[in-house]
């Protein structure tokens, strides 16, 4: 969440009793939390922090998504947004919005996530993110929500028994 009493934004977390330095370009933040250890180093600009401990991923899982005030009780629990599946729209809705032409783009991850959260109704992205929340019996938006749905991810667990059938009989 923005914090317009103070110039500037977050660009790094204290974990370990060290600072680190945060990349806060937009771009990389996508990719997280999926990010695999390895490729944390895009998080950060100087060093990464030498341990994956508990403390560091609630720093960057708090820089990822910071706390909010505001819905209260709004979270359905379902992934509303794939930022891979779904980035024309989100591009798409940020030229529609905003003018902002996020392939060319500096943009600190915290604005990134507020414009993002404002987005107007109009915008298809907005649309198809209230299909996917739907919770209602009306079958035009269950049908939407049925077309625009996200593909279910497998847990780790469940992928690897994936693998192990393929492995098998692939």
């Amino acid at each position: 969440m923005l914090d317009l009493k103070y110039r500037g934004l977050p660009n790094a977390i204290e974990a370990c009793g060290q600072v680190f330095l945060l990349n806060t370009d937009f771009r990389p933040w996508l990719q997280y939390p999926g990010i695999l250890k390895e490729g944390l180093q895009e998080l950060f600009i100087d060093r990464v922090p030498p341990l994956l401990t508990r403390e560091v991923i609630e720093q960057l899982d708090c820089f990822y998504m910071p706390p909010a005030e505001l819905p209260r009780g709004s979270s359905t629990g379902v992934p509303l947004v794939d930022w891979d599946l779904d980035a024309d729209l989100i591009y798409a809705a940020f030229m529609q919005a905003y003018g902002i032409d996020l392939i060319t783009a500096d943009m600190h991850w915290h604005k990134f996530i507020a414009l993002f959260s404002a987005l107007p109704e109009e915008t298809l992205m907005v649309k198809i993110m209230s299909y996917r929340a739907y919770t209602g019996q009306d079958k035009d938006i269950l049908e939407l929500k049925s077309k625009w749905a996200l593909p279910e991810r497998l847990n780790e667990e469940e992928q690897q028994a994936v693998n192990e059938f393929n492995e098998l009989f692939g």
